[in-house]
């Protein structure tokens, strides 16, 4: 199976941890392989698969990327 990736509607970024820094990553393209993995393809060419969290610019203002986990019926 490939993977596709697909441009985000309005700029997104992310971030992610290393050991002294939180670094903060623009974000150029977004692929969603086994219907929940998440990879992302930065400005810079880097592929990251693992985000602490993310952000979408929505007027100008940086909103949180959130989810939560649906109920078990």
């Amino acid at each position: 199976m490939t993977t596709e990736f697909i441009q985000p509607a309005r700029p997104m970024r992310i971030y992610t941890d290393s050991k002294q820094h939180v670094l903060c990553h623009h974000v150029f393209a977004i692929a969603i392989s086994n219907s929940n993995d998440l990879e992302y393809l930065t400005i810079d060419g880097t592929f990251i698969t693992k985000a602490m969290f993310a952000e979408t610019l929505i007027d100008g203002v940086w909103h949180a990327i959130d989810s939560r986990q649906k109920p078990e019926l």
